[in-house]
C-alpha cells in the first residue's frame, strides 16, 4: 500500500492579541474631543451668521419711533413776579342822601366836611357819605367814608367828634390814620367812643356807602 507523501506542515499563525483597555479609552477620548471641536465650530459659525443677519437687517430697516412714547410739549414757564393788583372804584359816588337811614342822622353840612378834609394826611383823599347827628351832650358826631379822588374806597366809615372847646377830633382808628386831628379821648372828657352816638354815626355812613354800591 502506497503511503501518501509526507508534506511538511506550514507554520501555525498566532491569533492577534486583543487590544488592551487603556488603548480603547484613549481612542474613545480622541473621538470625544474631535466631536466637541466639531460642535463648537458649528455653534460659532451659526452665531457669526446670526450676527451678520441682524446687522444687515438693522441697516436695511430704518429705526421707527416708539408709538408708546407720547410727544409732549415743554411746560409754560411759571412767572416769577407777582402781578400788581390795582384797586378800582366799585361804585359811583352819589351826593343824594338816601332814605331808610337812622332817623337821628342827616346829611352833614358842606362846611363841616370841608373843615375835616383840611387835615387829611393825603391830599388826594376826601370824605363821602358824610352824615351828622347831635348827641344829648350837645356834641356833633360826623360819620363818613374816606375815598380817593377817583372814587376808590379807603375807609368805609369813620367818626369825628366836635366840641366847642376842642373843635374836631378823631374818634375812630380810621379817622386818626387818615387825618391829623387829635384823638378824641386825649382832648375830650367824659366821651364814650363805643357809645350809641359814635356807633349810630358810624352805622349811618356805612349804610350809605353800602347803598352806593360799596359792599
Amino acid at each position: 500500500m502506497t503511503q501518501p507523501p509526507n508534506y511538511p506542515m506550514p507554520p501555525q499563525q498566532r491569533p492577534p492579541k486583543p487590544k488592551t483597555r487603556a488603548a480603547w479609552l484613549i481612542g474613545a477620548g480622541v473621538v470625544a474631543v474631535f466631536a466637541v471641536l466639531v460642535v463648537i465650530g458649528t455653534v460659532m459659525k451659526d452665531e457669526t451668521t446670526d450676527a451678520e443677519t441682524a446687522t444687515t437687517s438693522a441697516a436695511e430697516w430704518p429705526t421707527m419711533p416708539d408709538p408708546t412714547v407720547a410727544k409732549t410739549s415743554a411746560p409754560a414757564p411759571v412767572p416769577t413776579t407777582v402781578p400788581t393788583v390795582q384797586r378800582t372804584a366799585t361804585a359811583t359816588l352819589s351826593a343824594d342822601y338816601p332814605s331808610g337811614l337812622n332817623a337821628r342822622c342827616s346829611q352833614a353840612p358842606a362846611d363841616d366836611v370841608t373843615k375835616i378834609q383840611a387835615k387829611f394826611k393825603d391830599s388826594t383823599q376826601r370824605l363821602a357819605h358824610a352824615v351828622i347827628l347831635t348827641g344829648a351832650d350837645g356834641r356833633k358826631y360826623l360819620g363818613a367814608s374816606v375815598v380817593k379822588a377817583d372814587g376808590v374806597l379807603v375807609q368805609k366809615s369813620d367818626v369825628w367828634v366836635h366840641t366847642i372847646s376842642s373843635g374836631w377830633t378823631a374818634a375812630t382808628g380810621g379817622a386818626r390814620s387818615t387825618t391829623t386831628w387829635p384823638k378824641t379821648s386825649d382832648v375830650v372828657t367824659n366821651v364814650d367812643l363805643g357809645g350809641e352816638d359814635v356807633q349810630t354815626a358810624d352805622r349811618c355812613a356805612y349804610d350809605w356807602a353800602k347803598i352806593s354800591g360799596y359792599n
